[in-house]
């Protein structure tokens, strides 16, 4: 199927490609690993729907290349869209559009105008649609235009086992390529205090790990939830606010706070005192060439250590240096660099952020950049909501629901599951096929 994005992506003329299915189904992957094959691709604006989209494709993308930082382009309705057509001098125009599904109708059409005389890269949620496919398009795909994706490529098999039956789109040829079992637990919870103890309890057993997405249909249960689970050790953050700090640019500016850090006092923000192996690299060095990356850690090294305690005057330096260009130069991250050097009076880097903030993103980070440095302190919950759009696949999650909720909204926090989830329900579970009267197991 790579074969086949990138023969698309490289043909002479204009045209249109794609990548349908359900979520986990590798669209996301195959759309990032064809543009990464390219100088011109790689060049090329991913126009996303929401923020949540866009920092899942940023991580994607950096798995494939540390050093690769992709133009994503969240839609806002105050933002121009692309004129038709525009493209390096000599390069054929190349548009990608992602989850088009979630765009307002009008601006999905215009967003495939502006690609019209070029090559246009498209991904799309086919449990999402709400009406007939077709009605996403300008002109409707011809049969070889659409490819349907129907191998399960990132649930764990019992996950996926749950999930399928919810998924109305799915045939009979689908199948998950994992082959490890996973875990999907059920039980009644009938009070937040219960479903507090419930977490602490498996996580104390090793069944969710140190990083967890803890999610409801209602925002408030969530938010009542969070003291509880901080009150056992627990560091939260909300996930839009984690997901701000994922993006180009935002992310190289978090980086550079953490090294700045850790260069004074040895350990990572919020990392409760644990110190760092010296042979670990610095954060921000996994995102430059070797040269970059040696010529950071130099210019760390020469800071006094009265600009490496005050976040402000590490702002202003860093902004006058070099790497400019990498953590301050995109409107969003310059934005954030300005208004964290508005607030820092008395603050050092590492403490413009919150503890819970640096637990759940240097947890994040960990596994897409292979350091287990990063995996230390308080294990980390991060706070959504099912309403929620989107989002990048959770290897671990609590699922706390009534139980007649619409399958949509189960569906939509369950697909999304990779490996362990638990789930606490008050009147049944949600789990297709379980007795509704059993207390789970």
């Amino acid at each position: 199927m790579r074969e086949v994005v990138s023969q698309h992506l490289t043909a002479d003329g204009a045209g249109r490609l794609v990548l349908a299915g359900p979520f986990g189904t590798g669209r996301a992957e195959l759309l990032l690993g064809s543009l990464a094959t390219t100088a011109a691709g790689r060049r090329a604006p991913i126009w996303c729907p929401d923020r949540a989209t866009a920092a899942r494709l940023h991580l994607a993308a950096r798995s494939l290349d540390r050093r690769w930082q992709p133009r994503l382009h969240v839609w806002h309705p105050d933002d121009p869209l692309p004129q038709r057509g525009t493209s390096a001098p000599g390069e054929q125009p190349l548009l990608a559009v992602a989850e088009l599904q979630r765009f307002p109708r009008e601006v999905g059409y215009r967003l495939q105008e502006a690609g019209r005389e070029g090559r246009v890269l498209i991904t799309m949620d086919t449990v999402e649609l709400a009406g007939a496919r077709e009605d996403l398009f300008l002109t409707t795909p011809r049969r070889d235009e659409i490819h349907d994706l129907r191998i399960q490529m990132l649930q764990a098999q019992q996950p996926w086992r749950v999930t399928r039956p919810l998924i109305t789109t799915v045939s009979t040829e689908s199948r998950g390529r994992r082959r490890d079992r996973g875990l999907m637990v059920s039980r009644r919870a009938g009070t937040l205090d219960e479903c507090a103890s419930a977490v602490a309890a498996s996580a104390g057993s090793g069944r969710l790990g140190d990083l967890v997405m803890l999610t409801a249909p209602l925002a408030e249960d969530v938010a009542l939830l969070a003291p509880a689970l901080s009150d056992r050790g627990w560091a939260a953050v909300e996930r839009s606010v984690l997901e701000d700090w994922l993006l180009p640019g935002v992310l190289e500016l978090a980086a550079a706070l953490a090294d700045a850090h850790r260069r004074r006092h040895g350990v990572w923000p919020g990392a409760e005192g644990r110190t760092v192996p010296e042979r670990s690299g610095w954060l921000l060095g996994e995102f430059l060439d070797g040269f970059m990356a040696d010529q950071w850690g130099a210019w760390l090294r020469s800071l006094p250590e009265a600009v490496l305690d005050d976040g402000a005057e590490f702002l202003s330096h860093l902004r006058r240096s070099p790497w400019n260009r990498v953590c301050c130069l995109r409107p969003l991250a310059r934005d954030r660099a300005t208004r964290l050097a508005e607030s820092a009076a008395g603050s050092g880097p590492g403490e413009l952020l919150e503890p819970g903030l640096w637990q759940a993103w240097r947890r994040t980070l960990a596994p897409v950049l292979g350091r287990a440095d990063l995996e230390v302190g308080r294990p980390a919950v991060i706070l959504g909501s099912a309403a929620e759009p989107g989002g990048a696949p959770v290897e671990s999650a609590v699922y706390v629901c009534f139980g007649p909720e619409p399958a949509a909204v189960h569906r939509q926090v369950l697909s999304r599951i990779t490996d362990r989830a638990l789930i606490l329900y008050q009147e049944h579970s949600p789990l297709p096929g379980e007795n509704e009267a059993s207390p789970g197991s």
